[in-house]
């Protein structure tokens, strides 16, 4: 996942881009799964964009704070990635 770190800081407003990636022969199917801040339930898709191996919001609330993972799965098998985000302010 890029970028490959255990936490992304965003600032309030400002878009967010992870991009998952995996050595896939042919390409896996990847799927975006987001648990709230403080809470975990069913995945659930935030607002936003999933294109492929992509996930984009384009404007990052208080509410967008939390772990995001990337599922790749292929007919063989799946592999799965995360990356805790956290939404600040700027003064």
């Amino acid at each position: 996942m890029r970028p490959d770190v255990d936490l992304v800081e965003v600032v309030r407003d400002e878009p967010l881009e992870l991009i998952c990636s995996s050595d896939c022969h042919p390409d896996c199917t990847y799927r975006w799964y987001f648990y709230p801040e403080g809470r975990i339930y069913d995945p659930v898709n935030v607002t936003a964009l999933t294109t492929g191996d992509t996930l984009y919001i384009e404007r990052m609330t208080a509410g967008h704070s939390g772990q995001y993972m990337c599922k790749a799965t292929k007919e063989v098998g799946e592999a799965k990635i995360s990356t805790h985000v956290e939404v600040v302010c700027k003064w």
